[in-house]
């Protein structure tokens, strides 16, 4: 966070290569970070390492207050499902 508020780029590759590396992170909270500090690599490398359902609508739903309200019924109404279909299957 000090690396982008000062738009240090040198800290924040570290950063990013860093928390590529790192295991300890979730996926979801890497991603939340990367989209915070404008990691684009990161972003992308969670991207790709999600593996479930749950862990992408969790690092979806860390957009909702940046859409339109239209958008944000939509992923709500696809999280709903998600959750539906998850029980049922219980």
């Amino acid at each position: 966070m000090f690396a982008s508020k000062f738009k240090v780029q040198s800290v924040l590759d570290k950063c990013e290569n860093f928390l590529l590396k790192d295991p300890k992170w979730t996926v979801v909270r890497k991603f939340e970070l990367g989209k915070k500090c404008g990691m684009e690599k990161l972003k992308e490398d969670c991207i790709k390492k999600m593996n479930n359902v749950d862990e992408t609508l969790e690092a979806l739903s860390s957009y909702k207050e940046e859409v339109p309200k239209d958008v944000k019924k939509l992923i709500e109404k696809v999280c709903s499902l998600a959750e539906n279909a998850k029980r049922a299957k219980k």
